[in-house]
């Protein structure tokens, strides 16, 4: 998400500094991906998140998919037909279906694992099973319940923000 990436580089380091990092503030960092709404690849991106969880690289696994996310985002291949997708995703713009093949975004992912030096093959064997999938449709749901409509959403206690507000927001 554009917004989610806008938030990461100009006010998540603003917040770790004066909240975060302080201990003033607890961030937690749940999934909510909008394949549906046009971010073909943000399942797959949260699934690599959570993979490099299990070898303790979450964050920093976060951290090279927004560096990288313009670029991922150019390996998005449209296909006429389902059979022509190796990793297939499908996208519904009005009475219009699109179909999308991310698989050289999966294979960047793969390729973000093993510049963190991750052990390639059990997060490749993570990624290609969909084992975090359940995880990441549990987050989710988890904020569709509690009202999350659109990404970034942050709950400071009761308080709900949305969007990519500027540092003084969260002041």
């Amino acid at each position: 998400c554009p917004y989610c990436r806008e938030f990461w580089s100009e006010t998540l380091p603003l917040n770790k500094q004066q909240y975060i990092a302080t201990g003033k503030v607890r961030y937690v960092y749940r999934d909510f991906p909008l394949t549906e709404l046009g971010h073909p690849w943000s399942t797959k991106a949260a699934e690599a998140a959570e993979c490099a969880r299990d070898q303790h690289k979450f964050w920093e696994m976060k951290e090279k998919i927004f560096e990288r996310q313009l670029l991922l985002n150019t390996l998005i291949k449209e296909v006429s037909t389902p059979e022509e997708a190796t990793s297939l995703v499908t996208i519904q713009y009005g009475n219009k279906k699109h179909y999308l093949d991310i698989a050289e975004v999966i294979g960047a992912l793969k390729a973000l694992a093993a510049d963190l030096k991750l052990d390639t093959s059990t997060f490749n064997a993570c990624l290609d099973t969909s084992k975090k999938a359940e995880e990441v449709q549990k987050d989710k749901a988890d904020g569709s319940k509690a009202g999350v409509t659109s990404v970034p959403t942050f709950f400071i206690n009761d308080h709900k923000v949305e969007g990519a507000q500027p540092f003084a927001v969260f002041q």
